[in-house]
């Protein structure tokens, strides 16, 4: 039997019998259907284009978003996940049926959950954890708290809000609570045009600390709607 050796590339519209005898190629057991058969060279990296575009199939062990790109019915994996630098995005939406583990930060505009934790070392026992679960609201309420204290001849103190609380908040919406610390004292608030907050005491009652919290809904999003 006569052997053909050739050092370059051969050009055909088709090769006969099972292949075996063909060095350089992917064998037919790698191909979705014998009569269907997709070769590609080994030796390429990227294999673009499959022969079969109307029966090229996804391998579930493909590593490349460049396999069978122009076939017509091939997954294209570079119109759904794009990244550099560290980050992957997607351009539609993803649905994950188990649990998802992050060990960096998660950034996302809306966050919907039917309960929110947060879960840390405990701060006593090493071999258990601390849980707490988020405080739920009808609104998208900020809220600030701390402690004033009064001395003789104080009647009037400002309360320590940030200085863009009222690029923050809706005015109609801020509410304070009040509480003497020690012994009891009438108190009470004050919110001038410029949105200062200030507490204030009767002139016959001794000097206290006060605590104070106070509350207000966001105006830079909207209002929630509680029933959809």
């Amino acid at each position: 039997e006569e052997q053909l050796h050739v050092w370059n590339n051969i050009s055909a519209s088709a090769f006969y019998g099972d292949g075996s005898n063909i060095t350089g190629v992917i064998s037919a057991s790698y191909a979705t259907s014998a009569s269907h058969e997709i070769i590609k060279e080994i030796s390429s990296s990227h294999a673009d284009y499959a022969t079969s575009a109307s029966h090229a199939e996804l391998s579930d062990n493909a590593t490349s978003a460049s396999f069978a790109t122009s076939a017509s019915y091939a997954v294209n994996f570079d119109e759904l996940w794009t990244g550099s630098d560290g980050y992957i995005s997607r351009r539609s939406d993803i649905q994950v049926t188990g649990s998802f583990y992050a060990t960096g930060s998660v950034s996302c505009d809306t966050l919907l959950a039917r309960s929110k934790y947060f879960d840390i070392e405990h701060p006593i026992y090493p071999d258990k954890r601390l849980r707490h679960a988020s405080v739920e609201t009808n609104k998208h309420d900020v809220y600030y708290r701390g402690i004033l204290k009064f001395n003789e001849t104080e009647y009037e103190k400002i309360i320590p809000v940030p200085y863009y609380f009222r690029n923050l908040v809706r005015e109609d919406s801020i509410t304070v609570q009040l509480t003497s610390i020690g012994d009891f004292n009438d108190y009470y608030y004050r919110i001038y045009n410029n949105n200062v907050l200030t507490i204030r005491r009767k002139e016959n009652d001794r000097p206290t600390r006060v605590s104070w919290v106070i509350y207000a809904t966001r105006k830079d999003v909207p209002l929630l709607v509680e029933e959809i």
